[in-house]
């Protein structure tokens, strides 16, 4: 089956498949200029760049480990997408609204490093809905998120560049990030609702 009928025939690989999209189109604008922005425009060093961007990958796992087994646990995917995508696209504004060397550091820590469990998460619930797709309809729609990840660093990061490229700062990118953010949680507040795992049945997982 084609990735378009695919997209048709399966109302939570669509919105998914919308919902990676957005997700990887707001981190591929942003990831590819945070040094410009925190050393150049907000004044912080190199070595405390470094440990931000260690200490925030760090707290990324962690958060996705955490928020993951608790998800998996109750079976409860849904909510935790939501609140993790709008706790990103709050952290993107912040960074915009309120430009600072700490604010950087706090939020790549904190929200930031929280909205990057949204992956894991999605992939998660699309699997937790497994027994509505076929064996070969299952693999494709997990190609299919993939991909979707995939065209997003393909197209955005150059994109913002040329957009901000005439402009005295690249601040406007966590502007950017914070919308299409909020444009990922619009679409993934209509995922369907979580199913009831039944006695026996295996945990979705994530990653």
């Amino acid at each position: 089956m084609s990735f378009l009928a695919i997209l048709r025939r399966y109302p939570v690989a669509r919105i998914a498949a919308a919902g990676i999209l957005l997700f990887g189109f707001a981190g591929a604008a942003t990831s590819p200029y945070q040094p410009v922005v925190a050393i150049r425009e907000l004044g912080m060093s190199n070595a405390a760049y470094s440990v931000v961007i260690f200490a925030a990958a760090v707290t990324n796992v962690l958060a996705s480990i955490l928020i993951g087994l608790l998800a998996d646990r109750r079976a409860s995917y849904r909510r935790p997408i939501l609140v993790a995508t709008g706790i990103g696209a709050l952290g993107f504004a912040t960074i915009y609204l309120m430009p600072s060397a700490l604010v950087f550091a706090l939020v790549a820590v904190g929200p930031l490093a929280i909205y990057g469990a949204s992956n894991a998460l999605i992939f998660a619930k699309v699997r937790s809905h497994a027994t509505e797709f076929t064996r070969a309809d299952g693999e494709a729609v997990g190609a299919l998120l993939r991909m979707m990840i995939s065209v997003a660093w393909i197209l955005v990061p150059g994109a913002v560049g040329l957009l901000l490229a005439g402009g005295d700062s690249m601040l406007p990118a966590y502007l950017i990030s914070a919308v299409l953010a909020l444009a990922g949680l619009a679409i993934l507040a209509a995922l369907p609702a979580d199913l009831a795992r039944q006695p026996g049945t295996p945990r979705a997982g994530i990653g």
